[in-house]
């Protein structure tokens, strides 16, 4: 019985993939299967799988057209045997036991979704940048009895989670760049019952510039904006309630207003005042419940200071300050070189 599905996009990996495989081929849980999609690499990656998978029973590999992570994810799961999934990037690593704790933590509250901490490591120093899910202040999280506004805590990427692979049922990558990762947890949250948590950094991330926000074309900020309003159309569809609705709409606040108009915001060719006035119309027209900020009270998953901020930075945008915001937030994450994370 295969207990988790490791599902690895790769596109022109060649530099990191072996250290990937390596660390997914020693975790300490034995029931696993890896699987490699190549997603029309055309250095050494597909080499270097067919040799691994040669050798290694529980790599599994399949070949695409390249159509990036997120369709790769997709074949991956649809491959996959095991009763949770769980995905790497191919130039990041898990710690050894990684994938024993998150499942044993899973069967220990019958978790829908687990979510380890995380490091990110720079690519070319190799020294940790930030540390993402380590503050987290609850082991398990009931999302039918606890106020929504939590989940906005949790950072949307697949990475550093185990997820019951019953909520593909429901879900899968959209065809979008950057942001398919959160769209595929909007699917997801209104299908799930239990979240469990390790704060331990099980995650490696590697910060690759290749993949900064510099990379992030206009097209995709439409695109978001476009795929918000569809999965609240679908929110409602399905009959979800209020709480719900309020959850997508501070969802599309913290990830169009903040993360991607930050990312507009870098890029000194778009007119930052003019998007803000555009983002915030945007949000005031389709998802109102953006201003309501959240309840300090509600909150259990991380600390206050954390709920205070982000009530901070509401409060700048609705007296009309986002501009000195964005501004600095651009400042700041540009001279320390860190990545987003919201």
């Amino acid at each position: 019985m295969v207990k988790v599905s490791l599902v690895v996009p790769i596109y022109n990996a060649q530099n990191y993939l072996a250290r990937c495989l390596d660390s997914l081929l020693k975790q300490t849980l034995e029931e696993i299967e890896i699987i490699c999609i190549n997603d029309g690499s055309t250095d050494k990656s597909l080499k270097i799988l067919e040799e691994y998978s040669k050798k290694y029973f529980k790599i599994k590999v399949y070949s695409k057209e390249n159509g990036g992570s997120g369709s790769a994810r997709n074949l991956g799961i649809d491959n996959s045997q095991g009763e949770y999934i769980e995905f790497v990037d191919s130039d990041d690593i898990l710690e050894q036991d990684a994938v024993e704790k998150m499942y044993n933590q899973a069967k220990k509250y019958n978790s829908d979704l687990v979510v380890c901490g995380m490091n990110r490591i720079d690519e070319q120093s190799g020294k940790l940048i930030t540390k993402d899910m380590v503050n987290i202040e609850l082991e398990s999280l009931n999302v039918e009895k606890e106020s929504l506004n939590n989940l906005l805590f949790i950072n949307p990427g697949p990475c550093n989670k185990l997820h019951k692979k019953s909520i593909f049922e429901e879900a899968r990558f959209p065809k979008i760049p950057v942001v398919d990762d959160l769209m595929l947890t909007l699917q997801y949250i209104p299908h799930i019952k239990n979240i469990s948590f390790i704060k331990e950094p099980l995650y490696k991330y590697r910060i690759r510039k290749e993949s900064g926000i510099n990379t992030v074309k206009y097209s995709t900020y439409e695109q978001m904006k476009a795929m918000f309003i569809q999965m609240k159309k679908e929110y409602i569809k399905i009959g979800l309630g209020e709480e719900y609705l309020d959850y997508i709409d501070k969802m599309a606040y913290i990830h169009i207003g903040i993360s991607m108009l930050y990312r507009v915001g870098y890029t000194k060719k778009n007119n930052i005042s003019k998007e803000i006035k555009k983002t915030i119309k945007f949000l005031n027209n389709e998802f109102p419940n953006w201003k309501q900020g959240v309840k300090i009270k509600q909150i259990k998953l991380v600390p206050r200071k954390k709920v205070f901020m982000l009530k901070f930075i509401n409060k700048l945008y609705r007296v009309g300050l986002a501009k000195i915001f964005i501004k600095t937030y651009v400042f700041s994450i540009n001279k320390l070189n860190i990545d987003i994370k919201w």
